[in-house]
């Protein structure tokens, strides 16, 4: 093999290896969509807000709007929430987006968690009130919790009062139904009945 060969397979191996951290807005969309370039196309067009080029790719049937990347930890819908674009996250729900799949990073946990009680943006959480969005809903990972308790209550929330953030989070749900006789956690195998009351969000820790 002559120089000029090796020359030229080292510059494909690192243009390969740059395309592969290539990132948009500091998310590396082509290692979470290493296999599918409309998905990559989509990821790009949620971080960029392009509404069109999302609705173009669902419609058309060229990406799942709930297609899971590497890993199977994160989703177009986790992508807009945790960048916080919100037209992308509205679309995303418009076109059918699961707002309650996931873990830490499920969007249901962000929209009422850290959105609406640390950063006192109401936003993402009434537009999926707005779209169908449970005022009840438990999330699985955090003991069965409906979200309308405290989520970030560790060092944000609830410390013997209800600060002003939690307290709009609360009167949004409460005007979407929300039922406050709910027990705090549960049902679960363990405690089919749940445990804790609404008494728990004033009382000091």
């Amino acid at each position: 093999m002559n120089r000029f060969s090796m020359l030229g397979l080292l510059f494909s191996a690192l243009t390969l290896a740059s395309c592969y951290h290539i990132r948009v807005e500091g998310v590396a969309i082509y290692w979470l969509y290493p296999w599918d370039r409309d998905a990559r196309r989509m990821a790009r067009a949620v971080l960029e807000e392009d509404v069109e080029q999302i609705d173009e790719l669902v419609q058309s049937g060229k990406v799942d709007v709930n297609m899971n990347a590497r890993g199977g930890n994160i989703r177009f819908l986790s992508i807009a929430t945790l960048n916080g674009k919100k037209q992308s996250f509205v679309k995303l729900l418009d076109l059918g987006a699961d707002i309650y799949w996931g873990h830490y990073s499920a969007p249901v946990y962000y929209a009422a968690g850290y959105y609406a009680e640390v950063a006192g943006d109401l936003y993402y959480l009434e537009e999926a009130l707005k779209r169908g969005l449970d005022p009840n809903y438990r999330l699985s990972f955090l003991q069965r919790r409906p979200i309308f308790f405290p989520l970030e209550y560790a060092n944000h929330a609830v410390r013997g009062t209800m600060p002003e953030n939690y307290l709009a989070k609360l009167k949004l749900l409460i005007s979407y139904g929300a039922d406050l006789s709910l027990p705090a956690i549960g049902p679960s195998e363990w405690f089919p009945s749940g445990s804790g009351c609404l008494r728990w969000l004033t009382v000091g820790y």
